[in-house]
């Protein structure tokens, strides 16, 4: 995760925002010079919000892929701002006066600007998510949800442990509620291997592997499965 100063700045034209960037700098230039005041108020707080955000993240020694998500709303709101203008301007210059005539042109520019980046999000969910997108990293999910439906039973989960082994920053659900039942004085715990495992322990898995590899190490009992996680108890 430790990437340079500018990797959030980079990923806005080479990843995350690569069409619109295009569009960004003429947009900001656009509402500076723009006679409405509220149009320069908004672009004035729009450029120091994103500077700021962007310049804490960037400082930061972990740099994760999602912490620049919260500028994009402003990047929109200014794109936005610069295309309605445009629009404006179309009608001025072409004197559209009818319903239809306005819905025509729009119908034009809209097709334009937009069909570019609706190609790439339909080739990204045909290509890249064959399935929904909420089928992907089930196993680890499938723990989260055991957590979420233990809690909404009042089972209880002291002396269990989680564990998960598929990457060491990709369990964030489980840590959700690991952290959340922490909180209620609930005595369970996360751990990423089979390491230290005492006798009475409570383990829950979601992985094959992980499973075949408790019951070669340990004097285990399967006691319950539920959500696709397997419950032993180390006796």
């Amino acid at each position: 995760n430790n990437f340079p100063f500018s990797w959030y700045v980079v990923n806005i034209f080479i990843w995350r925002y690569p069409y619109w960037f295009l569009f960004i700098i003429p947009a900001f230039i656009y509402g500076f010079s723009s006679h409405s005041k509220e149009v320069k108020k908004i672009t004035g707080f729009n450029l120091a919000l994103i500077v700021t955000y962007l310049s804490i993240i960037s400082s930061a020694s972990t740099k994760l892929y999602w912490y620049d998500i919260p500028i994009y709303p402003f990047l929109s709101l200014q794109i936005a701002l610069m295309l309605y203008a445009f629009w404006l301007y179309v009608q001025m210059k072409l004197k559209l006066s009818t319903l239809f005539q306005n819905m025509a042109v729009a119908s034009v520019l809209y097709a334009l600007v937009l069909v570019y980046p609706f190609r790439m999000v339909h080739i990204h969910n045909k290509h890249i998510y064959v399935d929904s997108p909420w089928d992907l990293d089930v196993q680890q999910r499938n723990q989260g949800l055991f957590m979420q439906q233990a809690m909404r039973n009042n089972k209880d989960l002291n002396n269990y442990i989680f564990c998960y082994d598929d990457c060491r920053s990709c369990h964030g659900q489980i840590d959700f509620y690991i952290i959340l039942l922490q909180s209620k004085n609930v005595n369970v715990r996360f751990q990423h291997n089979l390491d230290s495992l005492s006798g009475g322990s409570f383990i829950v898995v979601s992985q094959q592997r992980l499973k075949e590899d408790l019951e070669k190490k340990y004097n285990v009992e399967l006691i319950n499965e539920a959500y696709g996680c397997s419950v032993y108890i180390i006796k």
